[in-house]
């Protein structure tokens, strides 16, 4: 019997607009270029959200960071008619418990730790590794991200608009749809 391996993420967001339709209806969308890379995800599969720098249409006044954390609840499936999420459509989708979610416009800068990062082989040019999602990284990318968005949220300025951060040293174990209200 063979066990698979857990798969880590980082989910781009270029229209804040989308990460709020994600997190209001607890779905992932996907456009058809991640077909191939789909294959990898599997419940129990945890994403980092991240928020580009012209996200909010102010690019000389924001930057780009990780917004949360979510765990993929049900295998990506193929859409069953059109989805459009913030006038984008999307192909592929799949049902998501976002553990949490910081206030906008909050949440660690990605350029203080991108030296820090295997993904990412020329620092000066880092944002190009941040272009197109998903983006498949590997447990020490996404321990020195996820280490990074929990220390953000242990602030005592911040409080989280959902959720509460999870104990990342068990393995993720998601039964079924899971909905963490947000309030």
């Amino acid at each position: 019997m063979s066990t698979l391996s857990q798969n880590y993420w980082i989910w781009v967001f270029g229209e804040i607009q989308a990460l709020r339709w994600v997190c209001e209806h607890n779905t992932m969308a996907f456009g058809a270029h991640a077909t191939k890379v789909l294959t990898r995800a599997r419940p129990g599969d945890q994403a980092l959200l991240y928020v580009t720098q012209g996200a909010r249409h102010r690019p000389n006044r924001d930057v780009s960071r990780l917004a949360g954390l979510a765990s993929i609840v049900t295998e990506p499936a193929a859409t069953q008619g059109e989805l459009v999420v913030a006038g984008r459509q999307f192909s592929w989708s799949c049902a998501i418990q976002v553990d949490i979610l910081l206030p906008e416009n909050t949440g660690p800068v990605i350029a203080d730790l991108v030296d820090q990062l295997d993904l990412v082989t020329k620092a000066n040019a880092w944002g190009a590794y941040f272009h197109r999602s998903p983006i498949l990284i590997n447990e020490h990318d996404f321990r020195v991200l996820a280490g990074a968005l929990e220390r953000f949220t242990k602030r005592t300025d911040i409080v989280p608009q959902r959720g509460v951060f999870p104990d990342l040293s068990k393995p993720t174990h998601v039964s079924g749809p899971h909905v963490i209200n947000a309030g």
